[in-house]
């Protein structure tokens, strides 16, 4: 199989841009005793190829099928389908660029969403580590009692001298 690079793909376009300025019209393949040439369909109705002669070991069949293949790959189609397959090589480059960058960011985000994780695991372990609030409202009241004790105290001696 041939591989498809961007210096074949520049060579077919030129000859085939430099075919379609010999012949320019439509190539058909004949009929009849014609049938293993194919013309062009331009002001002169020259022949472009002929799929016949001894040497040749196809059926006639074969031959027309050549015919047939060589005339539906006229400059025209060549051309085309060139700059088709061009087309579609810059967009695979632009889809690959693409994807490169949206793993790229899906990979940021999980990294992201990894320390986000750690770090709800680590706010967990500090409030377990927090008085439970009963123990904090006791403790606040019992430092209240302590308070207003003193006070009392404090008025007492107050009052006594």
């Amino acid at each position: 199989m041939t591989t498809i690079t961007p210096a074949l793909l520049a060579e077919i376009k030129a000859l085939a841009q430099g075919v379609a300025s010999i012949a320019p019209g439509d190539w058909s393949r004949g009929d009849g005793e014609q049938s293993k040439m194919v013309y062009c369909d331009d002001a002169t109705g020259q022949r472009v190829a002929e799929c016949d002669g001894a040497f040749l070991r196809f059926t006639d069949a074969q031959r027309e099928s050549i015919c047939d293949h060589i005339a539906r790959m006229d400059p025209p189609t060549a051309i085309a389908l060139v700059t088709a397959l061009e087309d579609a090589q810059r967009d695979i480059a632009a889809a690959a660029k693409s994807y490169v960058l949206v793993i790229a960011e899906r990979d940021a985000l999980r990294a992201e969403n990894e320390r986000l994780r750690q770090a709800l695991e680590q706010v967990g372990s500090i409030k377990s580590e927090l008085p439970d609030r009963t123990e904090y409202v006791r403790g606040w009241n019992d430092a209240m009692f302590r308070v207003r004790k003193f006070a009392r105290s404090a008025r007492k001696e107050i009052a006594h001298d």
